[in-house]
């Protein structure tokens, strides 16, 4: 399985777009697998005034080694479900992702 073959996850040549569902409010920040289809993030951040979104793309970011402005929240900023795309993609963050997605599809 690729990524491509991954519902939540696709890989474009300069780009990645990723489906999420985000707890916010966590006790911590991390990244915990698969959930209804999306990649499952607990944030410590409380969904007010932004605050839960801003911990989303600094958790992403982190994750791949990224600059916080390569991850934007494209679709979902008021809703637990979102899609954010990663811009300019490199090939190091594109290997993790890669990686990443046939660790958590292995699993479900």
């Amino acid at each position: 399985m690729t990524a491509a073959d991954t519902p939540w996850l696709q890989l474009e040549p300069e780009q990645a777009r990723i489906l999420l569902y985000v707890q916010p409010g966590a006790s911590s920040s991390e990244i915990v697998g698969l959930h209804d289809g999306a990649l499952k993030l607990r944030v410590a951040a409380a969904a007010i005034d932004g605050k839960a979104n801003t911990m989303v793309c600094h958790l992403i970011a982190d994750a791949f080694a990224l600059p916080r402005r390569c991850v934007k929240i494209t679709v979902g900023a008021k809703s637990r479900r979102k899609i954010i795309i990663i811009t300019p993609l490199d090939g190091e963050a594109a290997q993790k992702l890669e990686e990443m997605g046939k660790r958590y599809d292995k699993s479900s």
